[in-house]
């Protein structure tokens, strides 16, 4: 990724941010000293920190240069450049070096005077590894891989008065190479703390002034209960309530589910919009938990020990469980969740046996289906359902279990990719599930450190293909389309910066949000406007590509509000069900639980135009318009006019670097995982590798593993 194509802009376009909120100015240096490219001694993460390139200058915490300096490293000189940061104190480094950038270090050199000592704090991001040193004393280190963010890091600096002078080392492992560094001081942090206050309402605690989310004979007054909403919100809260059957009601007084619709207006102009779930439950339904210290309760047990904590002994055991009775009594009598399991609990009482898995039962999601119903007869909304996957006359071919002479490979493929998979395990004790198949037959499902072929794992933003995968029937059966503005969904993105998002900003990751799951996600049935009012409104849509699961939580919500049915329900209905997997999604940015066989299928079905067993997913032929392209063709002003990305998925190459080098060639499509776990979809071998994980000993090392994984693949295809 570019520089331009992650960072984020603090503005909107062709205007500065509300006057109510300005950006605070930055009192550390804006012109730096450039120097490099210096060749990384190895791919492994951190390997080009780990080397003083600047020893022939004193080494690096002594290192003064300026744009005429120059080191020889190796027998390459790396000169020096004068460079100007942006407004957001972002170099890139990727656009000033050029091609070749991959496996690289550079420095950058800057002095400026300071009026006035005292402490300061630093935001810092960078893409990848750096190393920040002031006035000699290293003040900042990070070893990791990751895009760039202009607020990634926050550290404390001690500025003396008068000539102070920075050095920055980034270490590029692919893709996009820079950092960006701004300084505070007293002032500007007071102002960076106001601004980060009109970022994060949600953090202003909207809720009932008595802290109860049970209801009684009346409504409760609903408040801000932050004393910094008075320098957000310039208007009282309106508040509208409705009961179970989603009437507006005065009074509660059927026993059920309810929600507050409310609204207030921020100093700048914007409308936010909230639901809050409350329930009224009979008399009695409620229990009356006797809260430790005070009583002891029977054990609860808990395996800590399954999620990487500890073994407990029976007194570890009791004390743990006193705490669990004990947050169980305050969460069931202060907490909208505990509303919403009161509620859920009240109508599972009496709902029908149903065949759906449990999941979907859930008390969260029955909420979001309430407040889904509610807002669409509030805005006057029509649902227009996604019809169901169509039954084929004659069923296209499902994974089947065979040998590795009929997936195509020679003998001893499987041998030979069993025994990596046994070093692997060595070197990484990580377990994790292998799945390949190719020609429709899987050669490979087995397990290693504790798996089995069966077992379910984490597969992290994996989850973005499949929601991307899901949300896209609707568009190839034209209730939406990639390329027109969510406007036409969302009457409140009318106004820019807004009316130029579409659904392909979501998926390409150019919305210019950078979470997951903010304002508690799609979860949130006012997310839209929690998103445009709270984010949005700061950003610069289509200039910047800026990783993130927001922008994929927003695209699911366009299509709860055309269809009147729940993200969750669509992934069940399009792809869990049809493909008979017992998988989970909350979430759009990430999933919870896949196994390799799903995703097995889902590659499979892509291979095979949309088509899987008896299912037609997708019509002939638009499964095409999934795959990775330029972003610049239908995103003019997108400044990255190489960069390419498709819905959901990417080029996937292993190893990482050109795609042309790849072990399975330059058309391999996928998604990457914070879990590492691994998709690959090569249609050029009719090939899908899975390799799914939980956890790993790194990044680096992983892809190393997965590279040589798919070389064997390579050498033993037939």
């Amino acid at each position: 990724m570019s520089l331009i194509a992650s960072l984020v802009v603090m503005a909107t376009l062709g205007a500065p941010a509300p006057e109510s909120w300005p950006v605070p100015k930055s009192i550390g240096p804006t012109r730096w000293a450039v120097m490099g490219m210096f060749d990384c001694p190895s791919v492994a993460l951190g390997a080009g920190i780990a080397v003083d390139y600047l020893a022939p200058l004193g080494g690096e915490a002594n290192a003064r240069y300026d744009r005429t300096g120059f080191v020889t490293h190796q027998g390459k000189r790396a000169a020096t450049q004068a460079v100007a940061a942006d407004a957001n104190g972002a170099v890139d480094l990727k656009a000033l070096f050029g091609a070749d950038t991959d496996n690289k270090v550079a420095y950058a050199y800057a002095e400026w005077n300071v009026a006035k000592a005292g402490k300061a704090l630093a935001l810092f991001g960078s893409d990848d590894s750096a190393v920040v040193w002031l006035n000699g004393q290293e003040v900042h280190r990070v070893l990791q891989g990751r895009a760039l963010d202009a607020n990634s890091d926050r550290f404390d600096l001690a500025l003396p008065k008068g000539r102070n002078r920075i050095l920055v080392k980034v270490e590029n492992g692919s893709g996009g190479w820079g950092f960006a560094l701004r300084v505070f001081d007293e002032k500007g942090l007071e102002v960076l703390d106001r601004l980060r206050t009109r970022r994060n309402l949600e953090e202003l605690d909207l809720g009932p002034e008595g802290g109860s989310y049970f209801l009684g004979e009346a409504f409760p007054k609903l408040v801000f209960r932050s004393p910094q909403a008075r320098s957000v919100f310039g208007s009282p809260i309106k508040v509208r309530w409705f009961g179970p059957d989603l009437a507006e009601v005065a009074k509660p007084t059927k026993v059920g589910r309810y929600a507050a619709v409310c609204e207030a207006t921020t100093k700048d102009g914007q409308v936010y919009r909230r639901m809050v779930a409350f329930a009224k439950v009979p008399p009695g339904f409620r229990p009356e938990i006797p809260p430790p210290p005070f009583y002891e309760m029977p054990v609860v047990r808990l395996p800590l020990s399954e999620f990487g904590g500890p073994a407990l002994n029976e007194a570890q055991q009791g004390e743990l469980s006193r705490h669990v009775w004990r947050a169980f009594f305050e969460y069931f009598d202060r907490s909208e969740s505990a509303a919403i399991l009161a509620a859920n609990l009240l109508e599972l009482a009496n709902a029908p046996k149903s065949s759906e898995p449990s999941w979907l039962q859930s008390g969260w999601l029955r909420n979001l289906e309430y407040q889904l119903d509610l807002r669409m007869k509030i805005e006057g909304r029509t649902a227009r359902a996604v019809a169901p996957p169509r039954t084929l006359a004659t069923p296209a071919p499902e994974l089947r279990d065979g040998t590795e002479t009929e997936a195509g490979f020679a003998s001893g493929t499987v041998a030979k990719l069993r025994a990596l998979c046994d070093e692997w395990i060595k070197d990484d004790p990580n377990g994790f599930s292998v799945l390949v198949a190719r020609k429709g037959v899987i050669c490979m499902n087995e397990g290693f450190g504790g798996y089995d072929g069966k077992t379910p794992f984490y597969p992290a933003s994996i989850g973005k293909s499949i929601a991307g995968i899901t949300i896209s029937r609707a568009v190839d059966q034209g209730l939406l389309a990639y390329d027109e503005p969510l406007s036409k969904v969302l009457p409140d993105w009318d106004k820019a910066p807004a009316d130029r998002v579409t659904l392909r900003y979501c998926f390409n990751h150019l919305t210019g949000f950078g979470g997951h799951a903010s304002h508690a996600g799609l979860f949130n049935a006012y997310l839209d406007n929690a998103l445009r009012v709270e984010d949005l409104i700061f950003e610069n849509p289509g200039t910047l590509h800026r990783y993130n699961g927001d922008g994929y939580n927003l695209a699911g919500q366009v299509l709860e509000l055309t269809t009147g049915k729940p993200m969750a329900r669509h992934l069940y209905d399009s792809l869990f069900k049809p493909l008979d997997e017992p998988v989970t999604q909350f979430d759009n940015g990430f999933g919870h639980q896949f196994t390799a066989r799903f995703l097995g299928k889902v590659g499979q079905m892509l291979l095979q135009d949309g088509r899987y067993g008896k299912h037609e997913i997708f019509s002939p032929g638009f499964v095409r318009r999934l795959m990775p392209q330029r972003i610049a063709d239908t995103v003019p002003v997108f400044p990255d006019k190489s960069m390419e990305w498709g819905i959901g998925l990417t080029w996937m190459i292993d190893p990482e670097g050109p795609r042309e080098k790849g072990a399975l060639g330059p058309n391999v499509v996928g998604h990457g995982s914070a879990s590492a776990s691994v998709w690959r979809v090569a249609p050029d071998h009719d090939l899908v590798v899975v390799i799914g994980r939980n956890a790993f000993k790194d990044y680096a090392g992983t892809g190393a593993w997965a590279a040589k994984f798919m070389a064997i693949l390579k050498d033993g295809m037939r």
